[in-house]
C-alpha cells in the first residue's frame, strides 16, 4: 500500500527511525562537555580570558585550564563532575577557584559561576570548532 505519495507505510517508518538515528549523535555531543572551550569570567576589574580542555577516559573526567592574565600556564583542574548538563571542576591554586556551569542545549555554550574567595562572577566559555584549535 502506499501512502499517496508513492511510499509504503513500512518505508515511511523506515525514514523516520533513519532520521531520528542521524540526531541521537547530535544529542549525545550537546550533552558531552569534552573539547576545547574559550570565554571569561566577568570580574569588577574586566573580564579574565578562560581557556579550557576537558577529556573523558576510562579513568574519569580530567582536564586543564589557561587563564594567561593569572599564568603562562595551563593548569590541571580537578574534582571535575558532569551530571547531565551541568559541569563543575576546581583549579589547584590559592583561594580554590571552581566553576560551576550548564551547558547550553546545543552543547555549544557553558554558562555558570566562578567562585573564589567568597565571591561569585559570572563565567561564558564557548566551544571551539572541531579543528579550531
Amino acid at each position: 500500500m502506499s501512502n499517496g505519495k508513492g511510499f509504503s507505510p513500512g518505508a515511511v517508518q523506515a525514514l523516520f527511525v533513519f532520521a531520528v538515528l542521524l540526531a541521537v549523535p547530535t544529542a549525545a555531543r550537546a550533552q558531552d562537555p569534552s573539547g576545547h572551550w574559550d570565554g571569561q569570567v566577568e570580574l569588577p576589574s574586566g573580564p579574565l580570558e578562560v581557556h579550557l580542555d576537558l577529556k573523558h577516559t576510562d579513568a574519569g573526567w580530567s582536564g586543564t585550564i589557561l587563564m594567561p592574565t593569572e599564568s603562562d600556564r595551563s593548569m590541571p583542574v580537578n574534582g571535575v563532575k558532569v551530571s547531565g548538563r551541568h559541569v563543575s571542576f576546581g583549579v589547584a591554586v590559592q583561594g580554590g577557584p571552581r566553576f560551576d556551569g550548564t551547558l547550553g542545549k546545543k552543547g555549544t555554550r557553558l554558562d555558570g559561576t566562578f567562585k573564589q574567595a567568597g565571591f561569585d562572577y559570572t563565567f561564558r566559555l564557548v566551544r571551539a570548532k572541531s579543528g579550531g584549535g
